[in-house]
């Protein structure tokens, strides 16, 4: 009975070891996708077209004019880092991280214009994407491509990668 109760020891020691290990690994959320338009504003980009479309259509609008991304919680307060690929050139994308719901279909056909959710904008100029720390409470973030007058039009997709969490540089 001891060597049974000795094994059940040494085995349940054993295994929270084991899950210890695999709950050190870093928790990261990795998003590939494709922007074929930006969203044109005087202001640069507009996330509000993206948010728009995503409150009517879900994601399945995601490629179009920007790209929804659900934020996993295990990313907050950690960094990110976004960067984008133009086929012909540099291209200049934009990050805005949503601290609340965006507007449902039923809500969006009761009120096309609804008030935006607190929001945190990465908008650099000038560099192929942006880098910083995920806002707390972040549940939504959309990635558009910059694009004004004084910005030329990307020719053709943008690709783009996303990364947060622990061991983001």
């Amino acid at each position: 009975m001891r060597k049974l109760i000795a094994l059940a020891s040494a085995s349940l020691i054993l295994g929270s070891l084991i899950g210890g290990v695999a709950d050190a690994a870093p928790k990261q959320q990795s998003v590939e996708g494709t922007i074929v338009a930006p969203a044109r504003h005087p202001d640069g980009c507009y996330t509000g077209l993206q948010r728009h479309a995503t409150s009517v259509a879900g994601e399945a609008i995601n490629g179009v004019v920007g790209w929804t991304i659900k934020i996993d919680k295990a990313t907050w307060n950690k960094p990110f880092k976004l960067d984008g690929v133009a086929p012909a050139g540099t291209v200049d994308l934009d990050i805005t991280y949503y601290l609340g719901e965006f507007a449902t279909q039923a809500e969006f056909a009761n009120d096309p214009a609804p008030v935006a959710p607190a929001s945190i904008a990465f908008e650099t100029r000038g560099q192929t994407g942006e880098s910083g720390i995920v806002p707390k409470y972040a549940i939504n973030a959309l990635v558009c491509v910059y694009a004004d007058e004084a910005a030329p039009a990307v020719s053709g997709a943008v690709d783009f990668s996303y990364l947060a969490g622990k061991g983001v540089k």
